[in-house]
């Protein structure tokens, strides 16, 4: 759900159309308000697995926020504060409610983008967090074999090695988000997608799939329901694809 004050709703828009190409279901008050309006709030709420709340001067004022917002925090929903005003520090009832949360900033100061990969990934973990609370895993005890050599372990971690590779990753992912028209029809014909990827996808949305990858099961959810690869095929077209990004 998408708890927000109507003076960020572009923003809010953009950012609905990005969680909806992702494989989120998303309640935002423009798709889905009807009769009451006090009552199509708290079932959103009340419905909600996560809501994202948009922290800013203007939606503190807001007595609809406020009871929405409130109504969340009583309901014990995660939430998720999004920063829509730059410079903004919230205090009072908001900021009871959200101060000590971590923040993703939409308020122009960076790029869509630059924040998007972080409040996806920032999704997948709170989805995935609840679903093994729904289903927890039970896991299994070995058996301990008999006269085995002793478990060697490791004493050391080379770091510098595990920094460099998320440097270099995080390059390929800017280097992607730059891709002129001409580098991405290059990209799907080179790996023959044109017949797999929505002729609509950007270099940006490649460069958050990229992203994604990090979290399995958050990405083939995507691909599955949202972009609707369904065959074995059409998605290891597309996996291979963005593996021979990285390697290069």
């Amino acid at each position: 759900m998408i708890s927000y004050q109507w003076a960020d709703q572009e923003m809010m828009k953009r950012i609905r159309d990005q969680l909806k190409f992702n494989g989120f279901r998303v309640w935002m008050d423009i798709d889905e308000m009807g009769g009451s309006t006090l009552q199509a709030m708290a079932s959103a709420v009340e419905n909600a697995e996560l809501v994202l709340m948009c922290m800013s001067q203007k939606y503190k004022n807001s007595p609809n926020c406020r009871a929405e917002a409130e109504y969340a925090f009583q309901k014990s929903k995660k939430i998720i504060p999004l920063k829509m005003e730059r410079g903004y520090v919230p205090d009072g009832w908001l900021g009871f409610i959200c101060g000590a949360k971590l923040f993703y900033e939409f308020s122009g100061k960076y790029t869509l983008e630059d924040k998007m990969a972080g409040l996806l990934k920032e999704i997948g973990k709170q989805w995935n967090r609840d679903q093994e609370q729904k289903e927890p895993v039970i896991k299994p005890e070995i058996a301990k074999p008999v006269n085995s050599e002793p478990v060697r372990t490791v004493d050391h971690v080379d770091s510098g090695s595990t920094v460099a590779r998320v440097s270099v990753f995080n390059r390929t992912v800017e280097s992607v988000r730059k891709w002129t028209d001409s580098d991405l029809k290059r990209w799907k014909d080179k790996n023959e997608l044109n017949s797999v990827l929505p002729g609509r996808i950007t270099a940006g949305e490649v460069a958050l799939l990229l992203q994604m990858k990090k979290s399995p099961d958050f990405f083939y959810k995507c691909l599955h329901e949202m972009m609707k690869l369904s065959d074995l095929l059409s998605m290891s077209k597309l996996v291979w694809a963005l593996q021979d990004i990285e390697k290069h």
